[in-house]
């Protein structure tokens, strides 16, 4: 059995206040959101095994809240460039069997419409909306990460703000 918690990063600062899209920073709203979001994951006892998310800026501290939340160290956090442009399904196997091997549970932070494209993809009743610290988590009855498929995957939890 295999989890994977998709998160879409917080919100983050408007790109119109002259700042690059890769670089722009939470807003102070969206760090209580991603604060509420762990909080929410840590009470159903959904902890992961590994973080993975997207190098941009705000994808990174999306995930660092995540991460404090779940007492884990910001150096073990795997940071993907890749996860910043859009993946799609065999993509995301490759880099789960690569980074994610034998761990059961991890979490994925980055962006949209890539990972709301992923959870269509994965599940069969996603309808298609993932707003900002939105969080779904999807159960695969698989040994390997090498053996994601498309919907192979069942919604066990789909969480908003």
């Amino acid at each position: 059995m295999r989890t994977l918690v998709l998160i879409r990063h917080a919100k983050a600062e408007s790109a119109e206040q002259g700042v690059n899209d890769f670089n722009r920073k939470l807003t102070d709203g969206g760090k209580s959101d991603a604060a509420k979001m762990a909080s929410l994951l840590k009470k159903q006892n959904i902890n992961p095994q590994l973080l993975i998310c997207s190098s941009a800026k705000r994808a990174y501290q999306t995930c660092a809240i995540f991460a404090g939340q779940f007492s884990i160290e910001s150096k073990e956090i795997v940071k993907k460039n890749r996860l910043y442009d859009e993946i799609d399904v065999p993509e995301l196997k490759q880099l789960l069997t690569e980074e994610a091997q034998t761990r059961g549970t991890v979490f994925v932070v980055g962006h949209n419409p890539t990972l709301a494209n992923l959870i269509g993809e994965l599940t069969t009743d996603f309808d298609g909306h993932l707003p900002t610290s939105g969080v779904a988590v999807i159960k695969f009855n698989i040994d390997n990460w090498d053996e994601l498929g498309v919907e192979k995957g069942e919604m066990k939890l789909f969480a908003t703000p």
